[in-house]
Order: structure tokens, then C-alpha cells, then sequence
């Protein structure tokens, strides 16, 4: 975590001050986790989601992408997703890699969706189950055309967000939800 080669994202949900209804006041935002301090903020802050890259030569080697389950499908995937795909840029990596469980459709359809690409398989990769890894690749992070791609995820990770209650600002990554919603 401490190597500068790595970016490491988080989602966290932040209680309201008096804790006494956790539904009011929530926050949802990105922060860089700290790579000196390795304590998550536990007392104001839930971890809903985290993502992790490594920078490797021209490559962004995404290692980690969870969202909490009771978070799922709302959204924060795709947030996190943009915003891995943006740092990657930011830091002037080339590409991207992944590898995948095969049977894992909900999370291929959301990197398919991110533009990445079937490159190959290895065999035998989970050793829990001895399930097969696709291994995805999105190319072109330099390009011109690249940054439109982001704008359109960021639009698409914002639009499923907001059916979720929540809302993404581009300039710091941060989501965040209306006192009044609800969401369950």
C-alpha cells in the first residue's frame, strides 16, 4: 500500500455527527487512503467500496474492485471504476488489465460496459474453486478519443448513481446523497 506504484481507492459512507439515525446526513465520498497510516477512519466512516491499481512500466494492473454487498448495484461500482480509469490516465499509463472469474457476469458486463476486452484466460486461477480467470485489457489511455470514453462513464456511472439516490462530482470523486432518500 505504501509503494508509490499503487492507487488505492475507497468509497466511504460517513455517519452524521450524533450517530443516532445513520439514514440522515450520509455521505458518500472518495478518498485516497493515506500510505503511512494504514487505520481506516472507523468511528465516522463505513467502507462501501475500494479499488486498487498497481502501475506497472505503461500499465494500470487493477487488482481489486469490490463494493460492499448491500451496496451493490447502485452505482458505486461504475464511480470507482471511472475513477481508477481516470487516475490511470492522470498518472499517463497506456493501459489497463484485469483478470475476472468467468462466471462473474455482473462484473464483466460492468467492465465490458468500460470498454475493456477479452484478451485471454488462465486456467485453473481461483484455487478456492479452480475456476478459470478471463483476463480483460482496455488500451489507448493516452488518446485523444480516451478522454471522451471517460466523459461517457463518468456520465453513465453519474446517471446510475442518481437512480440510486446519490450524485457524483467529477472534481473530487465525490458522491453524495440527499438527507431524504432512503436507500434502501
Amino acid at each position: 500500500m505504501d509503494s508509490p506504484n499503487s492507487e488505492l481507492l475507497g468509497l466511504f459512507l460517513e455517519k452524521n455527527q450524533d450517530n443516532q439515525d445513520e439514514e440522515a446526513g450520509e455521505q458518500v465520498g472518495n478518498y485516497q487512503l493515506p500510505t503511512t497510516n494504514y487505520q481506516l477512519p472507523t468511528t465516522n466512516y463505513q467502507l462501501l467500496a475500494m479499488g486498487c491499481f498497481w502501475a506497472i512500466l505503461d500499465e494500470a494492473h487493477i487488482t481489486l474492485l469490490a463494493v460492499h454487498p448491500d451496496y451493490q448495484g447502485r452505482g458505486l461500482g461504475q464511480a470507482l471504476l471511472w475513477g481508477l480509469m481516470q487516475a490511470a490516465r492522470d498518472r499517463a499509463l497506456e493501459r489497463a488489465t484485469l483478470e475476472v472469474r468467468e462466471s462473474n457476469q455482473p462484473a464483466i458486463s460492468l467492465y465490458s460496459k468500460f470498454g475493456f476486452q477479452l484478451a485471454g484466460r488462465r486456467r485453473r486461477y481461483y484455487k478456492d474453486t479452480n475456476e478459470d480467470a478471463l483476463i480483460l485489457w482496455q488500451s489507448g489511455l493516452q488518446q485523444p478519443e480516451f478522454q471522451a470514453k471517460l466523459t461517457g462513464w463518468h456520465d453513465l456511472a453519474s446517471d446510475r448513481l442518481q437512480q440510486s439516490g446519490f450524485s457524483l462530482n467529477v472534481q473530487k470523486l465525490e458522491i453524495t446523497r440527499p438527507e431524504s432518500r432512503n436507500l434502501s
